[in-house]
This record gives C-alpha cells, sequence and structure tokens, in this order.
C-alpha cells in the first residue's frame, strides 16, 4: 500500500515539474527573441544616427512590406511602423516591429 502511494506521490510531482519546465521553456524562448530584437532595434538606431551624421538623407531610409531598407539594402525585417519628423536640426523616429510589441521613439 505504502509502495502505490509513493508512486503515486512520484507522479503528481513529475508531471507539475515537467508542465513547470515547459512554461519555463516557452518564456525563455519567448524573452529571447524580444531581447534578440531590442539589440537590433539599438544597432539600426546607430546605423541610421551615423548616416545621417555623413550627411544622408533620411529619405534613404523608407519602409516598404514590413522591411526597413536604406538605398536598396535591407536594414530592419518585421517593422510595422517607421516615422521621421523633423524637429530643429534633429529627427524624431518612431519606430514599431514584431506587430506592436516593440516601440521606440527616437531623437536623432
Amino acid at each position: 500500500m505504502e509502495m502505490i502511494v509513493v508512486v503515486a506521490i512520484l507522479s503528481f510531482v513529475g508531471i507539475y515539474f515537467n508542465l513547470y519546465l515547459s512554461k519555463l521553456y516557452i518564456s525563455n524562448k519567448i524573452q529571447r527573441e524580444i531581447s534578440l530584437k531590442l539589440i537590433e532595434l539599438e544597432s539600426t538606431n546607430v546605423f541610421i544616427s551615423k548616416k545621417l551624421s555623413l550627411g544622408h538623407s533620411i529619405d534613404d531610409f523608407y519602409l516598404q512590406n514590413n522591411t526597413l531598407y536604406f538605398k536598396n539594402y535591407v536594414l530592419l525585417n518585421d517593422v510595422d511602423i517607421f516615422t521621421a519628423t523633423p524637429t530643429n536640426n534633429r529627427f524624431k523616429i518612431n519606430i514599431s516591429v514584431s506587430n506592436g510589441q516593440i516601440r521606440k521613439e527616437w531623437l536623432i
């Protein structure tokens, strides 16, 4: 009888531990994807800043089919919104990626 109770308890603990690990794995996978997208956004920010400081026009950056381009070269994929508004001698850039999950506003 004791053996049946022990096996039942261990089975119960094993099942819930497996469910917990599955949720943890999925959560970490989602967090990793978000972190990678944030790194891509920051590198895009640096790239745009550098190109604008070298004298390129903001019109060289354009959005087409959810892809951000710089002079016909792919700069960033999965972009929903990319707007650049001139303010004084700078640009206010709004960008949204991954179906609006991540939104950034830059002043370059």
